[in-house]
């Protein structure tokens, strides 16, 4: 945890990765209770994309109250979360340096850097491993990459459609529209059969069709419309000149504020390069955590960082009392792998607040889970 926090060499499918992310190495786990630790911090990670190390580490400290009944400890628990919550709320602030929080999850001013400005140049960022470190601007929708090389492509002026559960009837009935039309033609769906793909491969090989088809379930695209120009490749698609207006006001009543952003025609891809493919992608999943933990700061604001801000928790209660104990070991951890047992956190370094609050949520689900299940089997 923290910025001077060890690293975990792990072999995924024979492959090494060197990592603190909290969910990555919980995921390498196997048993019964890791199987719920994987649950809860994956879930920490899918809610807002960092803080899984403080998830964890509040839940070691609770997992050590197993001589309590579990059923009133999870209750009393869950009671004094809400007291928690109204701590931090009373912190938070509006984030004015992005650079702060993206310097707490990556422990690189380079990398932080990196993050901050990608932000400073549009409203939605995304990252992706690359063999050079550099951010990307495109002015459009960024999608997956194609099925098969044979169906990469760039073309203007094209026609789109997209479908789910594309079948081969529908397939014909968009090429026949598109030779109506004379215009290139781009098949989006979020499930591409093997009938429909030879069937896209045999019309451009065998009779010269601009067709390109992506693999993607999305709410950025109409049933039917028309693109100023679109590059697909191996990897992504670039789709450019979508008429969003209507679509924009939709997404916007439904709060998928990413949705937006990206038709909106603001994407930044932040490319992650590194020296080996192990550095590479350990550089690349602290700057994920600290793009998702931008995200964050800007949805919900910033508290004081390094654990700091839970540590205005005062107990009132004796499950209080032991939750406050366990929200206070993160930044002990924090402290101890700096060396600097008894030193102030440095000014400046903030946590975006919706991580911290789901941190501390996910925690309480996991102790008193694996707490239960003990308690249960032991009965």
């Amino acid at each position: 945890m923290g910025p001077d926090g060890r690293n975990v060499l792990l072999y995924l499918n024979e492959t090494p990765l060197l990592t603190n992310d909290g969910a990555t190495i919980a995921s390498s786990f196997g048993g019964k209770e890791a199987d719920i630790i994987k649950a809860a911090s994956g879930k920490t990670d899918e809610e807002v994309g960092d803080g899984t190390s403080t998830t964890l580490a509040i839940a070691k400290s609770l997992l050590r109250w197993r001589f309590l009944n579990p059923i009133k400890l999870r209750d009393g628990l869950n009671k004094a979360l809400p007291s928690v919550y109204g701590v931090l709320d009373a912190q938070v602030k509006k984030a004015e340096s992005l650079y702060d929080v993206a310097l707490t999850s990556t422990g690189s001013a380079e990398l932080a850097s990196l993050v901050a400005d990608a932000y400073k140049k549009v409203d939605f960022v995304t990252c992706e491993e690359s063999e050079v470190t550099e951010v990307d601007v495109t002015n459009g929708i960024r999608m997956n990459g194609s099925p098969t090389p044979i169906l990469n492509g760039r073309f203007t002026d094209v026609l789109y459609f997209y479908q789910e559960g594309l079948n081969l009837e529908s397939l014909v009935g968009f090429l026949n529209e598109a030779i109506k039309e004379d215009k290139p033609l781009l098949v989006v769906t979020d499930k591409i059969n093997e009938t429909v793909l030879q069937t896209a491969v045999l019309n451009k090989l065998r009779k010269g069709l601009r067709i390109l088809l992506i693999e993607e379930e999305t709410d950025l695209l109409d049933k039917r419309g028309y693109l100023k120009s679109v590059k697909v490749d191996d990897e992504k698609s670039e789709l450019v000149g979508l008429d969003v207006s209507d679509r924009i006001k939709r997404l916007k009543e439904l709060g998928k504020e990413d949705e937006v952003a990206r038709l909106s025609g603001k994407v930044a891809v932040i490319k992650v390069g590194g020296r080996t493919d192990v550095d590479r992608q350990e550089r690349f999943k602290r700057v994920e955590d600290a793009v998702n933990s931008c995200k964050q700061a800007l949805k919900g604001g910033v508290v004081p960082g390094g654990g700091k801000a839970l540590l205005r928790f005062k107990p009132s209660n004796f499950y209080e009392l032991i939750l406050w104990l366990a929200v206070c070991r993160p930044h002990r951890v924090i402290l101890r792998n700096s060396g600097k047992l008894f030193a102030e956190y440095p000014a400046g370094v903030v946590d975006a607040v919706n991580v911290t609050k789901s941190a501390v949520a996910n925690a309480i689900s996991i102790a008193t889970s694996i707490l239960t299940i003990k308690y249960t089997e032991e009965r």
